[in-house]
């Protein structure tokens, strides 16, 4: 594991979450996942899908079972790492349901409104510049698939959306995890 930095190329430095002080690890896969439905004959695909601790890229077959996979130790819950101010103090998101009402803008610390915009900005950077890395350390430019699926849990698409154009064929559709 390198002790370099990692720079996201894609996450704007304005939202004060755009390095990483550790490498984030990738490790190919021997054990095989469930198979993912709704493959099409002939179609080679990529299924991505973002847990709370770790990112799977699994490259499948046109009956869903895995070709080969990686698991990237790097999941949503790094956005509890991100800070935001309100009323003078620093805070993190400490809990799931903090990071979704975060997310939704509809988050209350004693009693009032907190503007999440930075942090929404913050992990949307964040999100884009960390799944930009993991695509490029495992399937590189993808141009020999067919198609890129993203999986995530509901929560989190809207925060996703902007990562769809990180390759050209990754499916608009964020599928629910």
């Amino acid at each position: 594991m390198s002790d370099e930095t990692i720079r996201f190329p894609n996450a704007p430095a304005k939202h004060g979450f755009h390095v990483v002080k550790e490498k984030i690890n990738i490790f190919t896969d021997v054990s095989r996942p469930d198979v993912v439905e709704g493959i099409e004959d002939d179609q080679k695909v990529v299924y991505i899908s973002i847990g709370p601790g770790e990112t799977r890229v699994n490259v499948l077959d046109d009956e869903g079972r895995s070709l080969s996979s990686w698991t990237a130790v790097f999941g949503w819950s790094s956005l509890c790492d991100i800070e935001i101010r309100h009323g003078g103090d620093s805070l993190c998101m400490a809990t799931l349901p903090m990071i979704t009402k975060a997310l939704r803008s509809s988050l209350r610390l004693y009693g009032q409104d907190v503007d999440t915009a930075d942090f929404i900005g913050s992990a949307r950077g964040h999100l884009h510049g960390a799944l930009s890395h993991i695509i490029d350390q495992t399937i590189g430019d993808a141009r020999e698939y067919d198609r890129i699926i993203l999986a995530a849990p509901v929560w989190l698409h809207e925060v996703l959306k902007k990562c769809v154009e990180i390759r050209p064929h990754i499916d608009p559709v964020i599928q629910e995890l």
